[in-house]
């Protein structure tokens, strides 16, 4: 009985991994959501998402945090200049 068993879990890892991975993948997000709710698992999901991008961008050489900081930079000059000339405007 343990042997078959055994062979069979072989056999669908040998010959089927993708289906198995997406087995398991499925009944994992599934346990998942029914314990902590699905916008809780879609939080997760999305956190860890972009903790690997960035692990991959920095594993990579990339320097992403400077990146994301000039990022930030540029926009915050464009809107500080925007309600500038907007209150140039209204005369404030």
């Amino acid at each position: 009985m343990k042997e078959e068993i055994e062979s069979q879990i072989k056999h669908l890892w040998n010959d089927h991994r993708s289906s198995s991975i997406g087995a398991i993948a499925g009944i994992l997000f599934s346990v998942l959501v029914l314990i902590f709710g699905f916008w809780n698992i879609i939080f997760v999901i999305l956190c860890s998402s972009v903790g690997i991008y960035i692990g991959t961008k920095l594993d990579n050489g990339e320097n992403v945090l400077t990146r994301f900081g000039d990022y930030i930079k540029e926009h915050w000059e464009k809107r500080l200049r925007y309600e500038s000339k907007r209150s140039e405007r209204s005369g404030v």
